[in-house]
């Protein structure tokens, strides 16, 4: 008899098998002789010999199997590859999230059925309308590429778009002016919450149109923010005119004559330099051409391109760009005035456009026809200004931060005795070493690792390496001794962080060490405290326990006041240059 099971049963300490074989009919028996085994086929049938010998390696090495990789790799060639050398340094292959439009009519809402507008409601009272919406450059990638100086900023074109979207809805198609007074800037992983607002029509039939924005609190923005809102665009809107601006430079010979082509690899070139960074989407200028203040282009979409839109805004931003090709400094900017906008057709997706002088003299004019010839979009007049560095015509972004120095309100009952181990000035009675302060099983709860200077401290690179090497090897000893695993640690250190204004940083060294234990506190959390006694005061023993007993991570005493370290939201003029600020997500 063969006694397979008797077999296998003997087996007590094996918990992982590989037939060698033809096929699995033996591993599928093992799991039902032996509890929690793993068996695996070295053969399938069906299955190409070397691809279902590794898979079966592979399995073994996941259960914990040490194999000779040298052996099982050697014959097919495999080869060592090196593995990212810091672990932030790669780039993202997440699925990004899908967005999905719920029913807005179950809300009382309309469908506007447009790319960037959610949702849209007649107002009761006054005539008006108010639409909203949502914009991310997760929901919508193809916002990430229009950047200024590095930061995503919705086009300019895009608040044409969707002006004139309203407008259909309020039977005023013609955009009659828009200035855009703020920049909108989106940020990189969050939302804007937006609302689009059209007002009563007038005797003439003309409608008020503002724009605002503000940034969403929560993943979804299921709460209600109490963020202000920005306005960013306010405008007129007005009847559709009746007689198209026709323009016979763009129905006849093309390119006309007497044009000189122009170059669109150095017109981007050139957008670059002045602070506009355009992606794929939005390089759509392919051919253009200049005959004194005039331009004409050839533009396209790629075939990405979102649809739904009346006019797409990289197609009608692609029409201002081309402005640029004469090389004038003041076209390589963004629109911040619209006048006379007016959508003809929907849907485009190459246009042929002039661009000239608009006839005051102040801006350019455009004029885009559909490669059949048939207008598309009318602007009698568009004016541009720089690129405005971060900051100069926005106001501060919601995602800048800075460092602030907290009080913190009387904490609850002090810790016990602290015990200090190892050297640095003394700061509590009872010290030694791990083991003497181990010793007849009093492990003490709060362990402090004094850091702190003497009377003439050192700041040179020497002194700065010496201390944080020292730091180094006292917390892994500390960190690799069981009898401290309930143990807190807290660094203590003396003027190493500017908690007040008037702070110099007498301790650089200490300085350093704070950024060793924060990247250690990040490592063994809730377990090691940061705390900067004050320079010029000397009860260091009551200090220490106020600050442990608030319980904070990282905090500094001043004046008998234990301060919390805190990011909070930058206000303008109160960023300090000597310490600068940081941008979170």
């Amino acid at each position: 008899p063969v006694r397979f099971a008797d077999a296998i049963a003997s087996l007590t300490d094996v918990r992982v098998f590989l037939e060698l074989g033809p096929d699995g009919v033996l591993s599928a028996l093992v799991p039902h002789l032996v509890d929690e085994a793993t068996a695996l086929p070295a053969l399938r049938s069906g299955q190409e010999e070397g691809a279902a010998l590794l898979r079966a390696l592979a399995g073994v090495h996941a259960c914990g199997a040490d194999l000779d990789r040298s052996a099982v790799f050697a014959r097919g060639g495999g080869r060592r590859v090196a593995l990212p050398t810091y672990a932030f340094a790669a780039d993202r292959y997440w699925p990004s999230g899908v967005s999905w439009a719920g029913d807005v009519t179950s809300a009382g809402l309309g469908v506007t059925r447009h790319p960037l507008l959610g949702a849209g409601i007649a107002l009761a009272e006054d005539d008006g309308y108010l639409f909203t919406a949502r914009l991310s450059p997760v929901a919508q990638p193809w916002l990430a590429e229009h950047r200024v100086h590095g930061r995503i900023v919705l086009p300019g074109t895009a608040f044409v778009d969707l002006a004139v979207r309203a407008g259909e809805q309020a039977g005023t198609e013609r955009l009659d002016e828009l200035v855009l007074e703020v920049p909108l800037t989106l940020p990189e992983d969050g939302a804007v919450q937006v609302q689009l607002a059209v007002g009563a029509a007038d005797d003439e039939g003309r409608r008020g149109l503002t724009v605002h924005s503000r940034r969403e609190d929560g993943a979804a923005g299921d709460g209600w923010p109490d963020r202000p809102w920005t306005r960013h665009a306010v405008g007129v809107l007005a009847p559709r005119p009746r007689v198209v601006a026709e323009d016979p430079e763009l129905v006849g010979a093309w390119p006309p004559e007497d044009a000189a082509p122009a170059d669109p690899a150095a017109l981007y070139e050139r957008l670059g330099a002045a602070g506009l960074e355009y992606g794929d989407l939005f390089r759509g200028v392919t051919a253009a051409w200049t005959r004194g203040r005039d331009v004409f282009a050839e533009l396209a979409l790629p075939d990405s391109a979102a649809t739904g839109f009346g006019l797409h805004p990289a197609l009608l931003d692609a029409a201002l760009q081309s402005a640029a090709v004469r090389g004038d400094d003041g076209e390589a900017g963004l629109p911040f005035s619209w006048a006379g906008v007016t959508l003809w057709a929907s849907g485009a997706t190459g246009l042929r456009a002039r661009i000239s002088p608009a006839d005051d003299g102040d801006g350019v004019r455009i004029r885009a026809v559909d490669p059949a010839g048939s207008p598309v979009v009318t602007v009698d007049r568009v004016v541009t200004r720089p690129a405005p560095a971060l900051g100069d015509e926005s106001p501060l972004p919601d995602d800048l931060y800075q460092l602030d120095w907290t009080p913190l309100p009387a904490a609850g009952p002090e810790p016990g005795e602290l015990a200090q181990f190892g050297g640095g000035e003394p700061l509590v009675t009872r010290t030694g070493t791990l083991d003497d302060l181990a010793g007849g099983g009093r492990t003490p709860t709060h362990l402090v690792l004094s850091v702190c200077p003497d009377a003439s401290p050192r700041t040179d690179a020497q002194a700065v390496l010496a201390r944080t090497g020292e730091v180094l090897g006292r917390l892994r000893s500390w960190l690799a001794d069981e009898r401290y695993a309930g143990t807190t640690l807290i660094v203590a250190t003396r003027g190493a962080v500017a908690a007040d204004p008037g702070d110099t940083l007498p301790d650089v060294a200490g300085a350093a060490v704070w950024g060793l234990v924060r990247s250690a506190q990040s490592e063994h959390p809730d377990r090691i405290l940061l705390v900067d006694l004050d320079p010029s005061d000397g009860d260091d023993g009551r200090a220490l326990a106020r600050a442990v007993a608030s319980g904070d991570p990282q905090t500094a005493v001043r004046g008998g006041t234990v301060l919390a370290a805190r990011l909070v939201k930058a206000r303008p003029g109160l960023v300090p240059p000597a310490e600068g600020a940081w941008r979170v997500g």
